[in-house]
């Protein structure tokens, strides 16, 4: 080969065959050459390979489309297939397109990982690592839902709460008065509210509250030999009802009150 010490200045093209190589540094630091299937760049000794430019740009072969680009003091954009999917910004990145995590892995939020999304294969999950709170906003300062490590989920209206879980059931609130409303969107539809004890082993432990369809009647029930039985019947406009054992033996009247039986 050649040793050249000091500057050499070459006018036209250095043409050298496969796996022959330039060799940069005292000993042989920096390597460049094509071995025949690929063309290399090489960092073989100390200290790091650095490219100072104002700008840098890495195209394809044929010069026709980006592939890398960027700017002092500016961006660094990645391209795919001469389409700009990533780019760095002045307050953090910016992706243009979809960002796929695969099964078992997560998108991890927080300097110590502490937020988490994440799909196993077959659920989807959010996860808090350590004793801190979720909270999903609707808008800036606003709280929408917030869940607690080892404690409540909370439900808020226009950032007051509304409604949270407690150790032994749920709590609904309101500054003024409060409301719980059970709405059936259907034509004459009937919504109830059921009320379950002793953990529903048979039939006496179930009883509900029930609107009647067009909302004539307000019923109080309890469920009995396959079916449910009135207790107390409130129509509107009209009497109040009392039963026994599903049979009618008591009610109001615009004149007072009837009484059947013995």
């Amino acid at each position: 080969g050649t040793i050249t010490t000091g500057h050499s200045v070459i006018h036209g093209n250095i043409s050298m065959a496969d796996s022959y190589k330039i060799k940069l540094g005292s000993s042989d630091d920096l390597l460049i050459f094509h071995d025949g299937s690929g063309s290399y760049i090489q960092d073989t000794g100390t200290g790091q390979l650095r490219i100072d430019a104002s700008a840098f740009e890495v195209m394809n072969a044929a010069d026709t489309e980006y592939i890398i680009k960027a700017a002092e003091n500016g961006s660094v954009e990645l391209y795919h297939d001469n389409t700009k999917r990533f780019e760095t910004t002045n307050e953090g990145a910016q992706v243009t397109g979809q960002l796929d995590v695969l099964d078992n892995y997560s998108l991890r939020l927080g300097n110590g990982g502490d937020f988490k999304i994440y799909h196993d294969g077959s659920n989807n999950e959010i996860r808090s690592n350590g004793a801190k709170n979720i909270y999903i906003r609707p808008k800036d300062a606003e709280i929408g839902i917030c869940a607690i490590p080892d404690g409540a989920i909370e439900l808020y209206y226009d950032n007051a709460k509304k409604l949270e879980t407690k150790s032994n059931g749920v709590r609904v609130s309101s500054s003024a008065d409060t409301e719980f409303e059970v709405k059936s969107t259907g034509q004459d539809g009937a919504p109830s509210i059921l009320f379950v004890s002793d953990n529903a082993d048979d039939n006496a432990d179930n009883w509900r509250l029930r609107a009647d369809g067009g909302g004539t009647a307000f019923t109080i029930q309890n469920y009995a030999d396959a079916a449910w039985e009135t207790n107390i019947e409130c129509n509107e406009s009209g009497n109040v009802e009392l039963y026994h054992n599903n049979v009618k033996t008591f009610n109001t009247a615009s004149t007072g009150i009837e009484v059947r039986g013995p």
